[in-house]
């Protein structure tokens, strides 16, 4: 083929089904794009939700795990200067039941 044999091809015209069906698809992906983006924080904070309710739900646990005798003694000793209006009121097993004066 000689070099003067060959044409350029300027100001090619596609379809007009073909372009409309191209913007409709990166319209519907921009679209999905943004919900994706919408949705990020959406299940993170979800996540954070569940992760909060479940640290709730073993909280007493851990607690009754972790508590002990000698922490409640600790506990009634405090208690009196950091809040007057407790009354401590003895019990014959020797465990205090505390009381919120009026």
């Amino acid at each position: 083929m000689k070099a003067q044999e060959i044409e350029e091809v300027r100001d090619v015209q596609l379809p007009q089904c073909f372009k409309e069906n191209t913007e409709t698809k990166l319209a519907a992906e921009q679209k999905a794009e943004q919900k994706r983006f919408e949705l990020d924080p959406a299940v993170d904070d979800a996540g954070s939700e569940v992760a909060r309710a479940e640290g709730a739900a073993r909280a007493p646990k851990i607690s009754r795990a972790t508590l002990s005798e000698r922490h409640l003694y600790d506990l009634w000793i405090q208690t009196p200067s950091q809040n007057p209006s407790v009354i401590y009121v003895a019990t014959e097993a020797n465990l205090p039941i505390f009381k919120r004066a009026h």
